[in-house]
């Protein structure tokens, strides 16, 4: 009883150093809110709800207990009327905040906390949102962009937007049917490569958000280099929430690493006009950030590989721990069969079509097996400097600053390799000028590429040499060509039909990059009984 009446102090202490809030008039349109328990991350909540010594005294947990819920309440974070109103809000949380994500609607049954609004600190003013924050749990930081910014982002989303649809001609058209499938009920996408397109990048690299971040951690960390997530867009347009279904309650506590307090962030933005989005239920992206030097060892190759291929982090256990989203069971296709492939460094930003049929159209998109393999696989298989040479520089530093400046890739095929020569294989015939385009360069190992085979091994050797030869990628990234300014090749399955033989296999580990086995490849079920966790260079002749 007497634990009851210190948690109804605190309650009421909590609710009126909510200064600048006020209650609000519920709307008569749907809006996305955040749904928060103030000051939750300090009143001993965080390790009620973790439990001292449990496997989630770190966070991730779900909370079941009512007496905290009761507590939650809706951020109104619309703008006020007018011409003063923030068109940009960037909403920062501790990770120990007891919070989820909502959609307020008039009259709807189920779970739906009072509607309360916070008070909208300008950016400028660190002391009051930072003393927010610390107070509360929750910023609401306004007009971290500036409109002219603002304009520009609104209309980068819709150029991605029209990639999945063309017909689209502003984002008051746009529809839930139009979008990549939201995880569960709510309006989070993680598929298509929409986390990865102009719009993402533009607003999570943008100078507010990095600076209101730099902020975040200048009292504990001053000076050190951040590692950025790549985590969800959260599109809601007109509609996209269906009215006759009771809200639920999913209040939750997302991953705090050991080392400190760490803090996520959603940029919303509010368009002026019902043309610009003014209609939407949310435009935003979440972003988290973390010091560096908390990511485990395979974080900054994890994200990097989303980067690559267009897959989601998962907000704060993705900048310390390298998780991203399942994609297990999730269409990576709009409903119109489209799917963004990130820019690389060595490839521009691109659109892979899916037919009715299921047949890929690959025609003119570089490094496009690359970009369809799993991230995962990508991160165990190729290193940090590897995945850096891939990616743009704006991109290698929002992830990581400690890298190892590498040549970047360039949009053209890299040059064969200088190998040892022998005669030509019986029945080889000359090369044409599209396997010349299509020929792939092993990549330098210890022992020099493979300029040291024996002349047992030179068939393959002096193949290469003379351009005569075609390297395909392997089965796990889509057997498809590494790069080609001609016809896209075939999988490699199929690959196999259009050639005589399959002469030698060289196979590198990922450890050390030493040449570990050569063998001879002679049907199509071995290419493939070869390990997984290598990376294999098959040569064909014509």
């Amino acid at each position: 009883m007497v634990q009851d009446a210190s948690q109804s102090r605190r309650n009421q202490n909590t609710q009126r150093q909510l200064q600048g809030g006020s209650a609000m008039v519920p709307a008569t349109h749907p809006f996305r809110t955040l749904v928060v328990v103030p000051g939750s991350h300090t009143d001993g909540t965080f390790e009620h709800l973790c439990g001292a010594g449990s496997r989630h005294a770190q966070g991730d947990v779900w909370c079941v207990d009512k007496s905290v819920a009761k507590r939650a309440v809706q951020l109104d974070l619309r703008p006020d009327p007018g011409s003063n109103g923030h068109r940009s809000l960037l909403i920062t949380w501790d990770s120990r905040l007891v919070h989820q994500g909502h959609t307020h609607m008039a009259g709807t049954s189920g779970f739906n906390p009072p509607l309360f609004r916070p008070q909208f600190i300008p950016a400028a003013d660190d002391a009051a949102w930072l003393g927010s924050l610390e107070r509360h749990g929750f910023a609401t930081i306004a007009d971290v962009l500036p409109p002219e910014d603002v304009t520009k982002a609104l209309e980068l989303l819709l150029c991605d937007l029209q990639h999945f649809e063309p017909h689209l001609r502003s984002l008051a058209e746009v529809r839930e049917h139009h979008l990549p499938h939201a995880m569960g009920a709510n309006d989070l996408r993680a598929s298509a490569g929409l986390p990865h397109g102009k719009f993402a990048w533009f607003v999570r690299t943008h100078r507010g958000v990095k600076r209101a971040f730099e902020r975040l951690f200048a009292r504990t960390h001053p000076g050190e280099a951040l590692t950025g997530s790549v985590d969800v867009v959260a599109l809601a347009p007109p509609f996209s929430t269906d009215v006759t279904v009771p809200a639920k309650q999913w209040l939750h506590l997302d991953y705090s690493p050991p080392q400190g307090r760490i803090f996520q962030a959603c940029l919303q933005l509010f368009p002026e006009t019902v043309t610009a989005g003014a209609s939407w239920e949310r435009i935003a992206v979440m972003v988290s950030k973390a010091p560096a030097a908390w990511a485990k060892p395979n974080t900054h190759r994890s994200l990097l590989s989303c980067c690559i291929t267009g897959a989601a982090s998962r907000a704060t256990a993705g900048v310390t721990r390298g998780l991203i989203h399942s994609r297990r069971g999730s269409p990576q296709l709009s409903p119109s069969g489209r799917r963004l492939l990130p820019e690389l460094a060595c490839a521009p930003f691109a659109l892979l079509t899916v037919g009715a049929d299921g047949k890929v159209d690959s025609t003119n998109v570089p490094y496009c097996g690359l970009r369809l393999a799993k991230p995962m696989e990508l991160a165990r298989t190729m290193s940090l400097e590897q995945l850096c040479s891939f990616l743009p520089q704006l991109v290698q530093k929002y992830i990581t600053h400690a890298v190892v400046l590498s040549p970047q890739r360039k949009m053209t095929p890299p040059p064969l390799l200088p190998l040892l020569a022998s005669p030509q294989p019986p029945g080889s015939q000359a090369s044409s000028a599209m396997i010349q385009k299509n020929c792939i360069a092993p990549r330098p190992t210890r022992q020099r590429g493979l300029d040291s085979l024996s002349p047992l091994r030179s068939r393959a050797a002096i193949a290469m040499t003379q351009s005569c030869c075609i390297a395909l990628r392997p089965p796990r990234l889509q057997g498809r060509t590494l790069a080609t300014t001609g016809t896209q090749m075939p999988t490699v399955p199929e690959a196999v039909k259009h050639f005589a033989s399959f002469l030698r296999v060289a196979e590198v580990s990922d450890s050390d990059g030493t040449d570990e086995y050569l063998g001879t490849v002679s049907s199509q079920a071995a290419l493939h009984k070869r390990p997984a966790k290598r990376r294999r260079i098959f040569v064909a002749y014509p």
